[in-house]
Order: C-alpha cells, then structure tokens, then sequence
C-alpha cells in the first residue's frame, strides 16, 4: 500500500508465495519479484498523475484568460458558455 493525495495502491500477491521466499530467506527475490514492480507502477501511475494535473492547469488557464476570470471567481465551462460565480 502507497497513499499519494489520499490515495491508497494495494497490490495482491499469494501468502505462500511470501511465506516461502521470507522462509527461504530470498531478500532480493522478494524485491524482485513483489516490492519493486509494484513501486514501478505506482512510479508510472504519478507520472501520469502529474501530467494529467499539469494538461488540466494550463486548460484552465486559458480558460480564464479567454474568458477574462478572475483568481477569485468560479466558473462553468457547459454547452452554453462559461458561467461565472463568485468565491464566498
């Protein structure tokens, strides 16, 4: 389990299987084969992550500029335009 911004990785592998590689002592098999391809995906997923937050940021941005927004207003982007609505 990994928590990112209130989110939980789980990531299921068999209890024999771990209960042998820790009774056989095989550390690095147990890196190998469990612990580091699962922080590899949760690596990716962040990547991702980010990429997706930093594409929606610079959306948003133009947005506002186009639409001439201020910081402190709110707005909808529907089929009828932008609606605005202040911050309270």
């Amino acid at each position: 389990m990994y928590p990112s911004n209130n989110k939980m990785f789980i990531s299921h592998f068999s209890r024999s299987s771990f209960i042998e590689l820790l009774n056989d002592n095989k550390i690095d098999e147990i890196f190998d084969k469990l612990i580091n391809p699962i922080q590899e995906e949760i690596n990716e997923f962040i990547i991702n992550e980010k990429a997706a937050l930093k594409k929606w940021i610079a959306i948003n941005e133009k947005i506002r500029k186009s639409a001439g927004l201020k910081e402190e207003e709110y707005y909808f982007d529907g089929r009828n335009g932008i609606r605005r609505t202040k911050q309270s």
